[in-house]
């Protein structure tokens, strides 16, 4: 659903919707964050207690209305929840994922 909604606003100048400020531009690739609430590094053996948010960067032309705009446009083609291609069903050349882990310095 993501890359719905970043294309939507990516090809929004070749319909009826306008941005101000609009320039075209390459949507970035996907990023996640994961984390676990009171756990230093990650217990793999915990996965149920395990958090993750997955984001798209938006140019900063992007209001929360043209936003809120694309999030609608986007659900009426898909009706569908994120997809993320398997890792292990895709060529090297072709993995464009962004996986952060957030680093906290030692106290």
């Amino acid at each position: 659903m993501l890359y719905g909604i970043a294309f939507t606003i990516k090809m929004s100048y070749k319909g009826a919707h306008k941005i101000e400020g609009f320039f075209e531009y390459v949507v970035p690739p996907l990023e996640g964050l994961w984390w676990q609430e009171n756990t230093q590094g990650l217990d793999y053996a915990r996965k149920e207690d395990m958090h993750f948010i997955s984001m798209i960067r938006l140019p900063d032309f992007v209001t929360k209305e043209d936003f809120a705009w694309a999030v609608q446009e986007a659900g009426k083609k898909k009706k569908q929840d994120i997809y993320l291609s398997d890792p292990r069903r895709c060529g090297v050349s072709r993995l464009k994922t962004v996986v952060r882990h957030p680093i906290r310095r030692a106290e």
